[in-house]
This record gives C-alpha cells, structure tokens and sequence, in this order.
C-alpha cells in the first residue's frame, strides 16, 4: 500500500496532467476547477489540498511542461555526447524526439503557444524554451559536428530553426 505522501504526489502527478490535456484542449478560461476535479476523479474541493487556486495550478503545469521538455534535451546531450559522426547526431535527436512527441506537440507546445498572449509565464516559456533554448542547443550540437569534422560548414542556425519548426 501506498503512504499518505505517495498518494498526495500521484494525486498531484494526475492532477498536473489532466490539467494540462484540458487547457491545451480548451485553453485556461474554458476550463475551470470543476472540470479539472471531474477529469482526475476527484471533489472539486479536494483539489484545494493541492493547489490554493487555478492560478496556482496554471503555474505548476507550466513547470510541469518545462520540465519534461528539458527531460528531452537531459536524454538528447546524453544521446549524442557518445557521437562519432553527425548521422549519429541526427539520428539520436529523431530518436529521443520520437519518445518524447506527444509532450511537444500536444500535451506542452499546444498549450503554452495559445496561451502566451493571455499570460506572461507562458509567453516566456514559448519564447524562452520551445524557441531560443532548444533552437541554440541544436545549433550547437551542429555547430560540434562541423568543429569535429563530421561535416561541411553549413547555417547551423537555419538548420535547427528548421529543425525545431518541422517538430513543433
């Protein structure tokens, strides 16, 4: 059996997740705290010993969705710091992309995209994460193959905003 605690976290865990899939559905002021209960199984008042209000939730989903993007780009460095060639590279970012699609397009991108003109939090997620952090990272890791000698130089920039793009 489960402790208090680990019930409390996959609770919240549920909580995160069912929230996340209804905003990005129907986005932050289509979706209220009923809705929410209702989708995890919970009391609409139960949700209170989580989260003190919606805005509370709205902001640890945003965590929530950035953190399992960086969990991406954690397991793509790991993927291509054993590389020997920029096919390896290539390669390992489809491959991590692969297991990790649904939390790019639906279930993250979705979301903060439509929202980032209602909420500052989401704007910057969307500019400084979906964007700038994960366009510069696969430039660099261009940019690496390029230095090491696995390819010609190219626009390492125009290929990882493309890149990104096409994912996204």
């Amino acid at each position: 059996p489960l402790t208090k605690a680990e019930q409390d976290s996959h609770t919240k865990d549920r909580i995160l997740v069912e929230s996340t899939l209804l905003f990005a559905a129907k986005g932050y002021a289509d979706v209220s705290m009923k809705d929410i209960a209702q989708s995890v199984g919970l009391k609409p008042a139960s949700l209170y010993n989580h989260f003190d209000c919606k805005e509370a939730l709205w902001n640890a989903v945003l965590e929530h969705v950035q953190g399992l993007y960086m969990m991406y780009f954690s397991r793509l460095e790991a993927a291509v710091a054993s590389a020997t060639s920029l096919e390896q590279v290539v390669n390992s970012m489809f491959i991590e992309l692969r297991d990790v699609v649904d939390i790019f397009t639906y279930y993250g991108f979705s979301l903060v995209q439509t929202e980032q003109f209602r909420d500052a939090a989401a704007g910057k997620l969307y500019l400084d994460t979906f964007l700038a952090y994960s366009i510069g990272f696969i430039r660099e890791q261009f940019d690496s193959c390029i230095e090491r000698g696995w390819a010609k130089p190219f626009d390492t920039g125009t290929v990882a905003t493309f890149f990104m793009h096409s994912v996204l």
